[in-house]
């Protein structure tokens, strides 16, 4: 997906005469299509993969979209739900509810959408009766369409899963789409693929190169530089409301906790060469080397990354708990 820097001017009128706009005031409008984010979609390319999380919805302007579902996780049997022709709003009930996505959908042809963040959607139907009125009907419409093709699918129309190396590419394949491609886009996501890789290309380049450990200049600047990009890519993520922007926080703010944690026995154990506040232990000289070699660093890693998984991939059992305990407050009969 190609981002643009604006809605290309043939195409504004379709967007202002789209069913969500006539109940919005202008300066809502106006604000509404400042706060979303154009983009360009090449054929054959995918928009959003089924079973992935809905973090915004789509107006399409412009092209040709294809909606399938796939009835079981151990077959690629699908089941094409229909088109999508220019006008249309797409991604919209995972947006409202944040569910997992119901379909997939896939570009027929080249197309122009906007995208519709979570928040800028609910504040729509917050603002706006006849817009409310129309996602409802479109809402009801998609689930009785994908209910009808989920059930000819456990009907007899899937295939036994195939053996052998094409069904384990197959299955690979659907996972990289499910886990990895389908969250390019998730803030977080971006936040633990940088941390990770930050993190050992870091050990790596130390383990290959062990001078470097010596180079207590090169370690205090490599630590102060990730603390610094940490803390400036956090406060850009305070003020950041678009996509693109919110992306590059997000790798900002991983990168830097890469650089911090492998430096962090430098800060946590810098006293083992101390007896006292401000007096050197002259029986133990002192050495970069053995402090980067610590282990301390090591628990932090693992913490930190146990936590962006569970951010990243159990989210929703989170949302759930939240709820529950939400519903407990409110009724302690439950």
């Amino acid at each position: 997906m190609k981002a643009l820097a604006s809605v290309p001017g043939h195409l504004v009128l379709v967007l202002t005469a789209h069913p969500l706009f006539p109940g919005l005031p202008t300066l809502a409008r106006a604000a509404f299509i400042r706060d979303c984010a154009a983009c360009e979609l090449a054929a054959g390319e995918a928009l959003m993969h089924q079973y992935d999380e809905g973090h915004s919805s789509f107006i399409l302007l412009d092209g040709r979209l294809r909606a399938e579902v796939v009835g079981s996780e151990r077959t690629d049997q699908r089941e094409v739900l229909g088109h999508i022709e220019s006008g249309a709003l797409v991604g919209e009930m995972g947006a409202v509810s944040g569910e997992t996505r119901s379909a997939s959908v896939f570009a027929e042809t080249p197309c122009v959408l906007l995208e519709i963040p979570r928040h800028v959607l609910h504040s729509v139907l917050a603002d706006a009766g006849p817009a409310a009125r129309h996602l409802a009907v479109l809402l009801g419409r998609r689930i009785a369409r994908a209910d009808r093709a989920l059930y000819d699918l456990a009907h007899g129309r899937v295939p036994a899963p195939e053996e052998g190396a094409g069904g384990v590419r197959r299955m690979l394949a659907r996972a990289f789409e499910r886990f990895v491609r389908g969250r390019l886009h998730d803030p977080v996501f971006l936040v633990l693929v940088w941390f990770l890789s930050v993190l050992l290309l870091n050990r790596l380049a130390f383990e290959f190169w062990p001078q470097l450990r010596q180079s207590g200049a090169l370690l205090r600047a490599l630590y102060l530089s990730g603390l610094g990009l940490f803390v400036g890519s956090s406060l850009t993520l305070l003020f950041a409301y678009r996509r693109r922007l919110v992306c590059w926080a997000a790798r900002g703010i991983g990168a830097g906790l890469g650089l911090v944690v492998t430096k962090l026995s430098l800060l946590i154990a810098f006293d083992i060469f101390y007896t006292g506040m401000n007096t050197l232990d002259l029986a133990r000289p002192f050495s970069y080397a053995e402090l980067y070699e610590r282990s301390e660093w090591i628990y932090v890693a693992l913490i930190l990354l146990c936590v962006l998984l569970i951010l990243v991939y159990f989210r929703g059992l989170l949302r759930l708990g939240w709820y529950a305990l939400r519903a407990r407050r409110l009724n302690p009969f439950l």
